[in-house]
């Protein structure tokens, strides 16, 4: 799961450089890990078959879970 972490680094990072050098808005905590969710599913296209459905099965829990904490409390 260390793809996982990479990827949502990855989102921070990418999400703070935006803001820095493109002074674009910032993203909320749920867009940034969703897009580090996005991210980690299109790199477990480079694992193997039954590693992928895993990942997607784990990324699919993840932004439900988020999602759930957000609506219950903002």
């Amino acid at each position: 799961m260390l793809v996982g972490a990479s990827a949502l680094c990855w989102a921070l990072w990418t999400s703070r450089n935006n803001v820095i050098f493109d002074k674009a808005p910032q993203h909320t905590p749920m867009q940034i890990l969703f897009k580090g969710t996005y991210w980690f599913c299109f790199w477990s296209l480079l694992k193997k078959k039954e590693r992928r459905l895993l990942i997607n099965v784990v990324c699919q829990c993840l932004e439900t879970s988020v999602m759930e904490i957000f609506a219950k409390h903002g």
